[in-house]
C-alpha cells in the first residue's frame, strides 16, 4: 500500500475517534446526529484526496462539480473541504445551536449548488460523471441519481437544519436543550397543579 495511503486512513481514525468520543458526551439529537454522519461520511470521500495529491506524481485529478482540479492543485482546496466537512460534523453533534452552525449552513448551500448546478446544467446525459479513479466511474442518469440523491438533496436539508439552529439563542446543545424544554414544560404543569391546589385550599 502506497503512503498515502496509510495517511488517509490514520487520518479517518483520529477524526472518527473524535466523533465517536463527542457522541458519548450525548449533547445531541437524532437530527444533528444525521447531520455529523454526513458530514462524517463525505469527509471519507475527501479523506485520500489531500495525501494522494500531494504525494503521488500520477494522480488523476479530483472532480467535484463544478471543482475540477489535477495534480498539486488538488491538495490545498481538498484539505480546506475535508477540514470544513469534519468540523461541521463535530460542530452539529456538540454545538447543535447558535452561530457556529452558519459555518454547515455556507458550505452546505456551497456544496448544494455546486453538485445541484453542475448536474443540472450540463446539457449532455454523457457528461454526468462520478469519477472513482484508478479508469472506475459511473456515467449517465445513474451517475446524476447519485450526484442529486447522495451529494445535493442531503446537504440542502442540512443547511435547512443548520439556519433554524443558528437562530437559537445561546449554545446549547440540541439534547440539553430538548430536556431543559421539557423539565420547563414539567415544572409549569406543576406550578399550575399547586396554584390550584392553593386556591381550593383558601376557600
Amino acid at each position: 500500500m502506497a503512503i498515502w495511503f496509510w495517511l488517509a486512513l490514520a487520518s479517518n481514525v483520529v477524526v472518527w475517534s473524535i466523533f465517536f468520543y463527542l457522541l458519548s458526551r450525548r449533547h445531541w439529537n437524532v437530527a444533528a446526529l444525521i447531520v455529523g454522519i454526513l458530514h462524517m461520511l463525505f469527509s471519507v470521500v475527501l479523506s485520500v484526496a489531500p495525501f494522494r495529491s500531494f504525494l503521488d506524481p500520477h494522480y488523476p485529478g479530483l472532480g467535484l462539480g463544478f471543482l475540477r482540479l489535477k495534480g498539486l492543485a488538488v491538495t490545498l482546496p481538498a484539505t480546506l473541504i475535508f477540514g470544513w466537512a469534519v468540523a461541521a460534523a463535530w460542530l452539529a453533534i456538540s454545538k447543535g445551536r447558535g452561530r457556529w452552525m452558519t459555518l454547515i449552513v455556507v458550505g452546505d448551500i456551497f456544496l448544494a449548488l455546486n453538485f445541484g448546478g453542475s448536474t443540472l446544467l450540463e446539457g449532455r446525459s454523457d457528461n454526468w460523471r462520478i469519477d472513482f479513479g484508478e479508469g472506475r466511474s459511473i456515467t449517465g442518469l445513474a451517475s446524476a441519481f447519485i450526484l442529486l440523491l447522495f451529494f445535493t438533496f442531503p446537504f440542502v436539508a442540512s443547511a435547512i437544519w443548520a439556519a433554524r439552529r443558528s437562530r437559537s439563542n445561546g449554545t446549547a446543545p440540541p439534547l440539553t436543550s430538548d430536556l431543559q424544554e421539557k423539565r420547563s414544560d414539567t415544572e409549569d404543569d406543576t406550578n399550575d397543579i399547586n396554584s390550584f391546589c392553593f386556591s381550593e385550599s383558601g376557600v
